[in-house]
């Protein structure tokens, strides 16, 4: 898809690598507003590749309130409904493979 960028989409279903096209316009309000608007939410303001949607988040919270379940364990959940014969395949941060020395570090 030109113009789009591959980004880290968490949702209720697994973790996804999904391009997301932002508008450029001149008046366009900024990339996280934007993603915001369409009920992603960003993992930070800068530099932009992982989001989490806001369905994801309402079931974290409540699966937290109601079963105690913890961010790690949750995430490994995401983690095997990703893939299932090998969850640990699906990496934990984009920050570690952005470092050239990392395993999965992806420089194309």
């Amino acid at each position: 898809m030109p113009g789009a960028k591959l980004m880290v989409v968490a949702h209720t279903n697994g973790i996804h690598y999904l391009p997301v096209r932002i508008c450029r316009c001149p008046n366009a309000a900024t990339e996280d507003v934007q993603l915001i608007q369409m009920r992603y939410y960003p993992s930070t303001y800068k530099q932009i590749r992982t989001v989490f949607t806001f369905q994801l988040l309402d079931n974290y919270l409540l699966e937290n309130l109601e079963c105690q379940t913890s961010t790690y364990n949750y995430f490994q959940k995401l983690r095997r409904m990703t893939n299932k014969a090998v969850p640990q395949s699906i990496p934990v941060s984009n920050v570690l493979n952005d470092s050239p020395g990392h395993p999965l570090f992806y420089s194309g």
